[in-house]
C-alpha cells in the first residue's frame, strides 16, 4: 500500500462498507464496497487516473472470504452526502501495516 500512496498522492481517503459488520462463520463471505476518494474536482482532473487506481486496488483486495462487490474512484465533488453517511473511513496506514509493507 505504501507504494500506492507514493505513486498516487491524489488518493485522499478510503471509505468502505462491509456486510455484515460482525464476525461470521468461516464458511461465509463478507461483502465489501469501497470508495477511493481522490483530491481535486472532476472537471479539473484527469479521469484516466481513476481507471489506473481502480485496477491496482482491485488486485490488492483479492482476499479469501471477501467478495468485492463495488469499487469506485471519485473526486471530491463527486462523493455524495449519502455516501459519506453510510460508508466508514478506512485508515490507509492500517492496510500498510496489515500487509507487512515496510517500504
Amino acid at each position: 500500500m505504501t507504494h500506492l500512496n507514493n505513486e498516487f498522492p491524489c488518493i485522499k481517503r478510503l471509505f468502505f462498507l462491509l456486510d455484515p459488520e460482525e464476525e461470521i462463520a468461516p464458511t461465509e463471505m463478507y461483502k465489501l464496497k469501497i470508495i477511493i476518494l481522490l483530491s481535486g474536482l472532476s472537471l479539473e482532473s484527469d479521469e484516466t487516473v481513476k481507471d489506473t487506481i481502480h485496477h491496482k486496488f482491485e488486485a490488492l483486495f483479492q482476499i479469501d472470504r471477501i467478495a468485492l462487490e463495488e469499487m469506485y474512484c471519485l473526486f471530491e465533488d463527486e462523493m455524495t452526502l449519502y455516501e459519506l453517511g453510510i460508508y466508514k473511513v478506512w485508515d490507509k496506514e492500517y492496510i500498510t501495516l496489515r500487509s507487512g509493507c515496510q517500504e
